[in-house]
């Protein structure tokens, strides 16, 4: 009896050792440590980061706070730590210090969040570190402002470096990050038409939405397929189709009272800016946006018809609120009044946005004849006096020796007609065949980048005169527009040179938002050289007309073919033919006509014409003025 109670006393104490043994390791794994800055701004007082008051900070703090103490996390197979707080100050969470939002915060995480996960990076010849988020590389913990922050940080400053008091360990040498990659890279996002389904099933499309910028606004954590530079874009432009109808109606605001100090309220205008335009949004993503407009956005839209443009202008000021002018939100190089294409150079490339089409004209529409009375569909009517081509050549020539890439809604397949009608859903024949003549004038291979069929591909598009021309599909940014969920874009990276650039078929999964994924699909490489630079115009006009009508008389302004910059002068006057009960009067004010050096054609430079029911007036002398009955 007296061996057995022996052996189980021998037994109890060696449990008590191995306990004791287990517990002292557990404690010395649990080794605290506190984050102490180099700079006393305030020359006395010791900055230390804690969770004490409702919002992480850097301040005076106790010795006895837990919540100024911190256990640093290896990631494992990494030289990255997390920071976690003693303080469970909820009882039951654990606090790490992270900037998922985009400032830095303390609080629960997820596993694989990079934006809880630092790199210490030793200060030469001190015992001082600065700490650097894995997720946002160019973001450190400093306190030069008057809370702490976590964003860039000269390398000088002392508020940006910590000593870690009671951190016994060893920091690895930091590995020479990889070189980011040469020559400009930006995206180009197309369609996200944000629909009524979106704004009703708010609460799915903004998970998904927030993963895809997510993802996005993360991109440098991923590399370029077989390189290890970083995919780093630094602008986006958008391909057009913004929502589903021109923003929808302002929230709140009676259609017959809409006014422009409504314009940024449409609903699902309000999504749109909230995932893709910083200047209007934390949540978006984070680059400058160039911004384009689609069928969509400018088409005359079904809603109130009292005020069948209302969307139309709203979409139209957006525009012109981005880009146009000394106070715009992303400045350009050149804005056209009257199409609203602009363009910008970015490195040496030229950047041209057409918005639905260029040669487009957003101001009036397309109206006057060119459309059926709901003014979707387009007869092959086209005109001249209604489009922006001698801007598109006088901004060419103005980059004559820039390589250029083009942007616009619609794509280069062969325009179609409606169904069981002569009219085109889209863009015309010929307009198509004028912009292709204006591009290839410029003598440049122009690539072209589009959007409108919602299908991300690469194509070869040969003209009229048999050019061939690479093209891009930047696919829908939209996750209802397919069944499998994906949101696309493309990646674009400009070789230093400016010889070649890099197009990446790329999109992210949120079918399920608990598991969203990158994927980085096709790469292609397109050559980008300049040929043969546009050579200044020394070229004639070719006789044209221009002419008016009333119900029952006419006018025509009847020019000769002109050399460069001629003007032609003609004085005011009018032409009338009663027929009962009225009088049918065509009339003009002074007129000048210009040999435009940009389009090789006569332009009116200024005074106008129209027709009413007055009965005076003559039509002068000049010999370029006709007039009779109709």
């Amino acid at each position: 009896m007296k061996k057995l109670f022996k052996s189980q006393s021998i037994k109890t104490a060696l449990s008590c050792w191995v306990l004791l043994g287990i517990m002292s390791i557990s404690l010395q794994a649990q080794s605290y440590i506190r984050i102490k800055n180099r700079w006393q701004k305030d020359g006395k007082t010791e900055y230390k980061i804690n969770i004490q008051n409702a919002t992480v900070d850097a301040g005076a703090t106790d010795a006895n706070w837990w919540s100024a103490q911190w256990v640093m996390e290896k990631v494992s197979g990494s030289n990255f730590y997390r920071f976690k707080n003693r303080w469970q100050k909820d009882g039951k969470s654990n606090y790490y210090l992270h900037n998922q939002t985009g400032k830095i915060e303390a609080g629960p995480i997820q596993s694989g969040w990079w934006s809880a996960q630092w790199s210490l990076e030793p200060v030469t010849g001190t015992k001082f570190y600065r700490i650097k988020n894995r997720w946002k590389t160019d973001q450190y913990l400093h306190i030069q402002n008057p809370t702490l922050s976590a964003g860039k940080a000269d390398p000088n400053w002392w508020s940006a470096q910590w000593e870690l008091e009671g951190f016994t360990g060893t920091v690895a040498s930091t590995p020479t990050p990889p070189v980011a990659s040469p020559g400009t890279t930006f995206l180009f996002i197309s369609d996200p038409q944000i629909t009524d389904d979106n704004r009703d099933n708010k609460d799915d499309f903004e998970k998904k939405m927030r993963a895809f910028v997510k993802i996005v606004n993360g991109l440098d954590k991923n590399t370029w397929p077989g390189e290890t530079a970083p995919i780093k874009p630094t602008f986006m432009v958008m391909g057009g189709d913004l929502t589903q109808w021109g923003g929808g109606w302002s929230t709140g605001v009676n259609v017959a009272g809409w006014a422009d100090s409504d314009w940024d309220r449409g609903d699902k205008f309000v999504h749109f800016t909230k995932y893709f335009d910083r200047n209007r949004s934390d949540e978006a993503i984070d680059l400058p946006m160039y911004v384009g407009m689609g069928n969509h956005d400018l088409n005359h839209q079904h809603g109130n018809l009292l005020y069948p443009d209302a969307l139309n202008r709203r979409m139209v000021k957006y525009v012109r609120t981005k880009h146009q002018g000394s106070n715009a939100e992303v400045k350009v190089g050149s804005f056209d009044d009257a199409s609203g294409s602009f363009s910008w150079v970015i490195d040496g490339v030229h950047f041209i946005q057409f918005h639905r089409f260029g040669g487009d004209n957003i101001t009036n529409l397309r109206q006057d004849n060119q459309t059926r009375p709901n003014e979707f569909y387009l007869t092959d009517n086209y005109q001249e006096s209604n489009n922006s081509l001698s801007w598109i050549r006088s901004d060419l020539l103005k980059h004559k020796n820039e390589p250029t890439l083009v942007f616009q809604h619609y794509d280069w397949h062969s325009p179609s007609k409606e169904s069981g009608t002569s009219y085109y859903a889209w863009w015309t024949p010929a307009e198509m065949n004028a912009l292709d003549a204006t591009l290839v004038e410029s003598q440049k291979k122009i690539i072209r980048f589009h959007g409108h069929s919602h299908q991300q591909t690469k194509y070869i598009y040969t003209d009229k005169q048999g050019n061939q021309h690479q093209v891009f599909d930047g696919g829908a940014a939209n996750p209802s527009k397919g069944a499998s969920q994906k949101i696309t874009f493309l990646v674009v990276r400009i070789s230093p040179d400016k010889k070649s650039i890099d197009v990446l078929e790329s999109y992210v999964d949120v079918t399920n938002t608990n598991n969203t994924r990158l994927e980085l699909g096709r790469k292609s490489t397109v050559s980008l050289q300049l040929s043969s630079p546009l050579k200044e115009n020394n070229c004639n006009c070719a006789p044209k007309t221009f002419r008016s009508v009333s119900d029952h008389t006419w006018v025509e302004f009847r020019l000769p073919k002109g050399n460069l910059n001629q003007s032609i002068n003609i004085g005011g006057g009018a032409y009338n033919k009663y027929v009962f009960p009225k009088c049918n009067r065509v009339h003009w004010t002074d007129l000048k006509f210009t040999c435009d050096p940009n389009s090789c054609t006569w332009k009116k430079t200024s005074g106008s014409w129209d027709a009413d029911a007055l009965c005076h007036g003559s039509k002068g002398s000049s010999p370029y003025v006709f007039v009779g009955n109709r």
